[in-house]
């Protein structure tokens, strides 16, 4: 697959969705985008940057990510994850519910980095790498703040901004790059960007990618690596006439950048 011949599938797949689609794909030497600065419910792709931001505080010196966190009952939220499920007085480190909250999306542990991070400190994160549309305005499951106004919202050209950041350790050093990264590779759910890609897991192809899912709404957001070189893929729906259809799709944007990684020889 040639440069024309991206384009030309990736135009086809936002086209053909019975929704909409917001697609950024930064290949270095080539950006293929629709709607980038189109402003999406967050769902869970808010998640990287919580990472994010919780990492370079403790690379400062700020944070503790081997704190034990007591989950108290008032702190279970529904959704996504396991912990609201876990007995009575459970605790985990700080390190291990960022990485709960990436690979399994869990909602009680996301709550537990935001209060650990703070909220006004992830959104200095955001600003730092670069991105104008995204914000963090409310802890997850919170109806009474989205009820007066407070809500999550990214972009795709604002969510590859992070992952480059990730990628190129701009704010990060090796240490808590190399962390980060190893997180998203491990995650759990699979039914999107790499559902049509070879096996992720070996040396030659890699995924670190993080899902979102809210009703009728769809993303993935990953850095596909072929060979050592990364694709940035951000790709966010709405307003999805069939939410299966709306992961198929993504899945199809994965495997056509893969193909032309693959032509071009990563």
């Amino acid at each position: 697959m040639n440069r024309q011949e991206l384009k030309h599938r990736l135009e086809e797949i936002v086209s053909q969705l019975d929704g909409v689609m917001s697609l950024y794909v930064d290949l270095e030497d080539e950006v293929v985008a629709f709607g980038p600065q189109e402003r999406f419910s967050a769902a869970s792709v808010i998640k990287v940057p919580i990472m994010m931001a919780a990492f370079l505080q403790a690379q400062r010196g700020q944070l503790d990510l081997h704190r034990e966190i007591v989950v108290s009952d008032s702190e279970r939220v529904g959704g996504s994850g396991v912990v609201t499920r876990l007995s009575q007085g459970v605790s985990f480190p700080l390190i291990d519910l960022i990485t709960l909250m990436i690979i399994v999306s869990d909602n009680t542990a996301t709550n537990l980095c935001i209060d650990a991070v703070g909220l006004g400190a992830i959104n200095d994160y955001l600003a730092l790498a670069g991105c104008t549309e995204t914000v963090l305005g409310r802890r997850l499951m919170d109806y009474e703040a989205r009820r007066l106004g407070r809500d999550n919202f990214v972009t795709a050209k604002d969510m590859v901004a992070v992952l480059r950041d990730l990628w190129y350790g701009n704010n990060l050093n090796t240490q808590y790059r190399d962390m980060a990264l190893e997180i998203l590779y491990e995650q759990q759910y699979r039914d999107k960007l790499p559902r049509r890609l070879p096996d992720t897991d070996g040396s030659r192809v890699r995924l670190a990618h993080k899902t979102g899912e809210l009703h009728n709404i769809e993303h993935d957001v990953g850095i596909l690596v072929v060979d050592g070189k990364p694709a940035f893929i951000a790709a966010l729906t709405r307003d999805l006439a069939s939410t299966a259809d709306g992961r198929a799709a993504i899945g199809e944007v994965g495997l056509a950048v893969y193909r032309y990684m693959e032509e071009r020889g990563a």
